[in-house]
């Protein structure tokens, strides 16, 4: 038993140095490229946030985006999940975020200054919060199906399911309604 846990932590820390070594050289990557092209090819550049600031979002246009943005994201990790690639397919997805989030945060510190981390800190709350704890659901269940170490009755797996779509559907919600003005108010506030 003592093994198992030790087995399932360090296949644990190994999902996590996967995130944070692809943060870094999302960091490394995003310094060396130059300021021009920084702004240029920025997703956060002055020009965006001008936008941000002034710009009516409808709730509605803006979830049916989102949704066709996440929903075949989650499919793809629901499903390849399931099958003999989970490791890979989970150590991919986390080097991918890690990697666009360390390059996101340069781009917003070199276009933005200080004031960047709190727009970073506000533009993943609160869907974020959804989507990590739906994904860190998803991943533990796939982990636990792949290991056959948890045999969970039929009805007990689609009450997970049933919870990590609900995570995620709140999630899509929260990122369509609440956080786009939660930004603009930050925004004007404070810069």
């Amino acid at each position: 038993m003592e093994q198992a846990v030790s087995t399932q932590k360090r296949k644990i820390r190994w999902f996590e140095m996967v995130f944070f070594l692809f943060f870094v050289l999302g960091i490394i990557l995003a310094n060396l490229f130059k300021e021009s092209q920084m702004n240029q090819y920025g997703v956060i550049n002055s020009y965006f946030i001008q936008q941000l600031k002034y710009i009516e979002i409808r709730g509605g246009d803006f979830l049916v985006y989102i949704i066709s943005k996440r929903i075949p994201l989650l499919v793809f990790l629901c499903v390849l999940g399931m099958t003999a690639l989970c490791r890979t397919v989970h150590g991919c997805f986390l080097a991918w975020a890690g990697f666009s989030l360390g390059f996101l945060c340069v781009a917003a510190i070199r276009n933005m200054g200080a004031g960047a981390v709190g727009l970073i800190m506000l533009s993943l709350f609160p869907h974020y919060l959804f989507y990590g704890a739906g994904y860190g659901i998803l991943l533990h269940m796939q982990r636990q199906y792949q290991e056959d170490l948890c045999k969970r009755p039929r009805l007990e797996w689609c009450a997970v399911w049933g919870v990590v779509a609900m995570l995620f559907l709140l999630g899509m919600l929260s990122e369509a309604y609440i956080n786009p003005p939660l930004c603009q108010f930050f925004l004007k506030k404070f810069q």
